[in-house]
């Protein structure tokens, strides 16, 4: 009878595919919020926040006729934000509209719905 070998590479893709997937949802658990902004309109949203906060942060994009997404992960206790592709100024007022809002707010807000 023929018995299948299993070539020695693939016991090493197959870890290797489990690691990728599991630091990609660890990555994922720890995103409080996700927002995706066009021409300044919001176009896409996922997590938790405050409503204060989403309306400030729609006023920012709107002001500026911003392009691009905010990630606002947990590191440390603290929110992170991930402004990278806005331009300084935007840049600078999410990060003003974060400051006026704890870690343990934001953790705990309700889950927004998403678009």
């Amino acid at each position: 009878m023929y018995a299948a070998r299993v070539p020695a590479w693939l016991p090493f893709v197959i870890a290797g595919a489990l690691l990728l997937g599991l630091v990609l949802a660890a990555r994922r658990a720890t995103t409080v919020l996700f927002v995706r902004a066009v021409g300044g309109e919001v176009v896409e949203l996922r997590g938790r926040a405050p409503g204060e906060l989403l309306r400030d942060l729609g006023d920012v994009f709107a002001r500026n006729e911003a392009t691009g997404s905010l990630t606002l992960r947990l590191d440390s206790g603290e929110v992170a934000a991930e402004t990278a592709d806005f331009d300084a100024a935007t840049a600078q007022q999410i990060r003003n509209v974060l400051g006026r809002f704890p870690a343990a707010k934001l953790k705990t807000a309700p889950r927004v719905r998403e678009r």
